[in-house]
């Protein structure tokens, strides 16, 4: 319990740590819907068929998140390094469970993507 103690930073530097914290998360908030704002845009000028549009800016949202919160924990003083390597071993796992179903997945998403149908 001491060494916990001990290794505590100073109330004036949790507040500014915090601070850093939520300007990240405003910052990030913001410059992910300007980013998500000029993608939907960018979609409506391509020739990818309407059905991509949402799961691509899905894909693009989660992803958006993820960094921002990996920056939020580097504000933080939290390790990252440590957070990144789970991060990457959990999708690895989650990859290979998913195999097959990925794989339909991407196979769909190129079918839509080179619209050989056509409605």
């Amino acid at each position: 319990m001491e060494n916990f103690l001990k290794d505590m930073p100073a109330p004036g530097e949790l507040l500014s740590m915090a601070i850093q914290a939520v300007l990240v998360l405003a910052i990030g908030f913001i410059i992910m819907k300007l980013l998500l704002k000029v993608l939907k845009e960018g979609l409506k000028r391509s020739k990818l068929d309407e059905s991509l549009h949402s799961f691509i800016i899905t894909c693009a949202k989660v992803f958006m998140w993820i960094l921002i919160i990996i920056t939020i924990l580097g504000a933080l003083d939290v390790p990252i390094a440590t957070f990144v390597a789970v991060l990457g071993a959990a999708g690895a796992a989650i990859a290979l469970a998913l195999k097959d179903s990925l794989g339909n997945v991407a196979g769909g998403v190129l079918i839509l993507g080179h619209a050989p149908l056509k409605r």
